[in-house]
């Protein structure tokens, strides 16, 4: 095996392990007149993981740690794949837009704006509707606020974070 495969190997083991304890352990729900906010910053991982790994090896990735994750937490693989799909994309669409991209202010809001709202507000609604039996369009509506209150800040944060990108873009080389 090349030292390139180890290298990026290594680093998605990294990124699943730090997917997993930031969505599955920092994070906590915040409770507001539309519903709870839950605040992970899985996004930031996400991003830095596109970034770093590209599209195929993000996905990959991301699909891993939530496989794991749901392991970890129930003990069982008994989960709904959608969130999976979800993750997927998430790796997929930030390695499409990050990946071997000078990393810009306007580059990470429009990505993370790119990857939130379709994925996190759309599909992901649609996999809870299904989950729990509740008309799309209702839940939709009850979820724009919060994730739009959400995605403004995880665009914060990452854009705070610029020296993120910078330690991934050294270790790449």
């Amino acid at each position: 095996m090349s030292s390139n495969k180890i290298k990026i190997m290594v680093t998605a083991a990294f990124f699943v392990a730090l997917d997993i304890i930031v969505a599955r352990y920092l994070g906590f729900e915040f409770p507001s007149p539309m519903g709870p906010i839950k605040f992970d910053f899985q996004m930031v991982v996400a991003a830095l993981c596109g970034y770093a790994l590209g599209p195929i090896w993000g996905s990959l990735t991301l699909v891993t740690s939530d496989l794991l994750g749901v392991m970890l937490n129930s003990g069982t693989l008994g989960m709904f794949f959608g969130f999976t799909l979800s993750a997927m994309m998430r790796g997929l669409l930030f390695g499409f837009l990050l990946h071997n991209k000078q990393i810009k202010p306007l580059r990470i809001i429009l990505s993370i704006t790119l990857v939130f709202i379709p994925v996190d507000l759309f599909l992901n609604t649609v996999w809870l509707s299904i989950l729990i039996g509740t008309p799309y369009f209702p839940l939709l509506i009850s979820r724009i606020i919060p994730k739009m209150i959400l995605m403004i800040i995880e665009i914060a944060v990452v854009l705070c974070l610029p020296k993120l990108f910078s330690i991934v873009k050294l270790r790449k080389q």
